[in-house]
């Protein structure tokens, strides 16, 4: 049996006698140590041994196995530890090296075995014995090569290739255990790091939740993982070639190290790539490694983020030029950031610590003319900052071959843009040295007075009890203050420049105060209307008088609030004034505050989806109560209407109530009548619009995770729409009127047993599903309009016209191909006639502003006056794929509601507060 690798290292003698130890199997006796031990650490201090053993005995016996064996072979870059790995250009070489490497380690006392090679010429010149247990019984003419593992990396042999065996074991959904699983995958070069960093994502967002080791996932977020895992698998049949080099390629030209660098708000990578040039001038770019790392969880910008990725790449460099020992070109490193190039051509500016410290250790490692600009759709180090999903990684070859740019010649190459230098104080990284000049402005009392007050009366209550002299004090402190010249030039008797603002105005001076002359003094009025007192309307005690107007003629508009206002004052400009006070009062938003709307979205998928069977995807809806008779006693039944979102048929079923049972059996036997369903849509189950009080208790108490988990069964996905939006549910909502119609018409005639309820039921569904979807023509010639029994009777007798059946097949034996003429004849004039007038939106025309986090709004309630809607303050928001914002996450005092932007008014926008 081999002995360990380090328990062939043996002792001098003359040291032999510092590892003594007593044994005694009948007596005890002195014995010593011929050879190491991993707990050799005689010249640590006895106080620290017990840490030392237990902590870095295996690094211990792995220095001493390492020098030994630098000793004894002079080639301890190859060995890792006790594996030695090494490649070769040629088999002949190979075979030496063999040979030559079991001779030198014999010297040492270590027995080279296990040799594996993907040449079988090769693993011929091995002794039997001293090869790999997987291949001692090959037949090497025949025998297919295995797949050894290579420090912990799937090398397949036969294809000389890298692999990876997917074995995930059975972990609970837990933040443990998702990190668990992802630690299992290994990947040391960075072949998945694009899809490694999608995981790591999910643990990521585990820790800004603040879940616990042990907690267990949120719904969406098992969701997700559970499908990373199902595709994981996906790589089972992926591989990558182990040589850098392809076989065929000529003796080397030049070789040079590519490092591209990318960042993103989500994480940070670099991915390195060897350019290789034949002396016949081929070109081969090969995969060297790839790292990807999450952001931190602290917000960091991504500037910061671009230059943090572009140290790992200068990493890299120093790296790859120490393993690859090969003559190289200078090193060229990409990145689509140019602030990252600005801050490295940087000579003069002096940067904050974070960017100067990397900006420092980039410069040891590289030259600022290696650094160039890639645009980031040809960026392979984009996968690594944004992660990808298993199935678009295996599609994308950029990130193993490497850019198309790079196979061209070096003048096709991307050129650096103009950097040019940001003005001082306008790059925030920019370290600015600032000098402040300060000049202190001593204000009056009386002015720190007036600024400290917010409202008129009280202001006027701090200067004296009589309110009228505290008022001309004020003001006439004010009009001194703000016209110093046209009072000194009214106190002379002289009139005003024309250059003056009050010029126009022939302005007075009665009792101390500037007053408006004008041209009504003999008008009978009163003296203070005929001659108002001035006030410049950028004074602070113009606003807390408009503000007090404003109060007064109770939250008026604009003309009232004027004319009221030049009843005792005349502020010149004063419409703008009020204008800023109209628009930061909070009574007034309130009160006039409009219901946020946005451009109208594009027709989801269901309604616009042809040739598929009818209710395929439906919309649901509940409505009534009825009273029918039973015997001498009057029950209550319900209405559930399925609509086919597609050709606007509707179905209506009897509940006989609104409990779960009865639900579920609505549903069954919808789908029993109409066929399989793919979809059902319906308002949020505790939110049903337009429902009775009766009806919204009663819709409250349904189960409907049971309902869901029926569905489920029969591959049913329902579908709940944001609550309180009853606009995307229009489609149905406005057939549930028609059908109330045509009921209300009949039943608030007389009173109906069950059946007759039923009966009804029928002869309204069908009315409604006779009606027609396209416009009528009145032009004999024209096909008759389009109605939903076209498709579900196919009894009607349109005009025909060609399709891909043939005419006569109407007429024909076989009902099969008189349904499927029937059939393309309706999806053929739906396509035609019906999608093309769903084109025009109807109302919200125009993109507006969107919502954003940090927004105050108020929670519209039909059912309450506007003074008492709720105030919140928006969360998050969710947009479409547009970018358009369709709902939001509002918090109030008591709760976080999720609601539709229909259903909140903007009172405060966030850059206000």
């Amino acid at each position: 049996m081999l002995r360990p690798c380090f328990l062939q290292v043996q002792v001098p003698a003359e040291d032999r006698d510092l590892l003594r130890f007593l044994w005694w199997p009948e007596e005890i006796v002195i014995k010593s140590w011929l050879s190491t031990e991993w707990w050799l650490i005689c010249s640590v201090p006895r106080h620290l041994r017990v840490a030392l053993l237990s902590l870095f005995g295996s690094v211990l016996r792995t220095i001493v196995t390492i020098s030994v064996l630098w000793q004894s072979t002079r080639c301890y870059t190859h060995f890792y530890v006790d594996d030695c790995l090494v490649s070769v250009a040629s088999e002949s070489e190979a075979v030496f090296l063999c040979q030559e490497l079991s001779a030198l380690c014999a010297r040492g006392g270590f027995k080279l075995t296990k040799w594996v090679s993907n040449h079988r010429s090769v693993l011929a010149a091995i002794p039997h014995e001293e090869r790999a247990k997987e291949v001692k019984d090959l037949d090497l003419d025949n025998d297919a090569l295995p797949v050894e593992r290579a420090l912990g990396v799937q090398w397949c042999v036969q294809s000389d290739s890298f692999k990876f065996k997917i074995t995930l074991k059975n972990r609970p959904l837990t933040r443990r255990g998702i990190l668990s699983v992802i630690s299992s995958v290994y990947d040391p070069l960075g072949f998945l790091a694009p899809i490694i960093l999608t995981a790591k994502k999910f643990v990521q967002d585990l820790c800004r939740r603040r879940l616990g080791w042990d907690d267990p996932l949120p719904p969406s977020v098992a969701r997700d993982w559970m499908a990373w895992l199902e595709d994981l698998h996906l790589l089972e049949h992926w591989e990558v070639s182990r040589c850098l080099k392809p076989v065929d390629f000529g003796d080397l030209a030049s070789a040079q190290l590519h490092h591209f660098a990318d960042a993103s708000e989500e994480g940070f990578g670099t991915v390195t790539y060897l350019l290789l040039h034949d002396i016949s001038g081929r070109v081969h770019c090969a995969f060297v490694m790839g790292k990807a790392r999450v952001a931190p969880l602290k917000p960091v910008t991504i500037p910061r983020m671009e230059l943090t990725a572009a140290v790992v790449a200068s990493r890299m460099d120093k790296l790859w030029k120490k393993e690859l020992q090969m003559e190289l070109k200078d090193s060229v490193f990409w990145t689509d950031s140019t602030s990252v190039l600005k801050y490295i051509k940087n000579e003069t500016s002096r940067f904050k610590i974070f960017v100067a410290n990397r900006v420092s250790e980039i410069l040891k490692l590289s030259k600022v003319s290696q650094w160039r600009y890639v645009n980031t759709l040809n960026n392979p180090a984009d996968l690594a900052s944004r992660g990808a999903k298993v199935d678009a990684f295996l599609k994308n070859d950029s990130w193993l071959c490497g850019p198309d740019f790079l196979l061209e010649p070096e003048s096709s190459w991307p050129t650096n843009p103009e950097v040019v230098a940001e003005p001082l104080g306008v790059d925030p990284e920019i370290k600015v040295v600032v000098v402040n000049m300060v000049q202190v402005e001593q204000a009056s009392p009386m002015e720190k007075l007036i600024n400290y007050f917010s409202s008129w009366l009280s202001l006027k209550r701090a200067v004296v009890e009589d309110m009228d002299a505290a008022e001309k004090v004020i003001v006439r402190f004010c009009q001194r203050t703000r016209y110093p010249e046209e009072f000194a030039c009214l106190e002379k008797g002289e009139c005003l420049k024309k250059t003056s603002h009050l010029y126009k105005l022939n302005p007075i001076l009665d009792d101390g105060l500037i007053r408006v002359g004008g041209r009504l003094s003999r008008a009978a009025m009163p003296v203070e209307a005929k001659h108002p007192v001035i006030l410049a309307k950028d004074l602070h005690l113009a606003r807390l008088i408009l503000c007090h107007v404003h109060q007064e003629t109770g939250h008026s508009g604009r003309n009232h609030m004027l004319s009221h206002l030049r009843q005792r004052y005349w502020i010149p400009g004063a419409c703008a004034a009020i204008r800023k006070i109209l628009a930061k009062c909070v009574i007034c938003r309130r009160l006039s505050a409009v219901p946020g709307h946005q451009k109208m979205s594009d027709l989801p998928l269901s309604r616009i989806t042809p040739d598929e069977p009818p209710f395929s995807r439906v919309g649901l809806d509940c409505f009534g109560p009825f009273e029918v008779k039973r015997g001498r006693a009057v029950v209550k039944r319900y209405g559930l209407i399925f609509t086919c979102l597609a050709i606007r048929a509707i179905h209506l079923e009897v509940l006989s109530s609104l409990d779960t049972d009865s639900f579920i059996n609505g549903l069954r036997r919808f789908v029993a009548r109409r066929g399989q369903v793919l979809e059902i849509r319906s308002d949020n189950g505790t939110n049903f619009v337009g429902a009775e009080r009766e009806l919204k208790e009663a819709l409250e108490k349904l189960n409907h995770t049971l309902i869901n988990g029926m569905l489920l069964q029969k591959n049913v996905k329902w579908i709940f729409n944001t609550p309180a939006a009853s606009h995307h549910g229009g489609a149905w909502e406005r057939l549930v009127r028609s059908v109330r119609k045509v009921l209300n018409s009949i039943l608030k005639t007389q009173n109906l047993d069950e059946e007759g309820l039923v009966t009804v039921f029928c002869e309204a569904e069908a009315i409604v599903n006779s009606r027609p979807i396209t416009k009528a023509s009145t032009d004999p010639n024209d096909l008759e309009a389009l109605t939903p029994n076209h498709l579900l009777l196919l009894k009607s007798q349109p005009s025909l016209s060609p399709g891909l059946f043939e005419k006569a097949d109407v007429y024909a034996r076989r009902r099969w191909k008189q349904v499927q003429y029937m059939s393309d004849l309706f999806w053929k004039r739906w396509l035609k006639e019906y999608l093309p007038s769903l084109q025009e939106r109807q109302k919200w025309n125009r993109v507006r502003r969107n919502f954003i986090p940090g927004d105050i709004v108020m929670l519209v309630d039909d059912m309450a006056p506007r003074n008492s809607w709720i105030t919140a303050r928006v969360l998050d928001t969710v947009s479409d794929k547009n970018g358009l914002v369709r709902t939001v996450r509002i918090k109030t005092k008591t709760s976080i509601l999720d609601r539709p932007i229909t259903k909140v008014c903007l009172l405060q926008e966030a850059e206000e507060q």
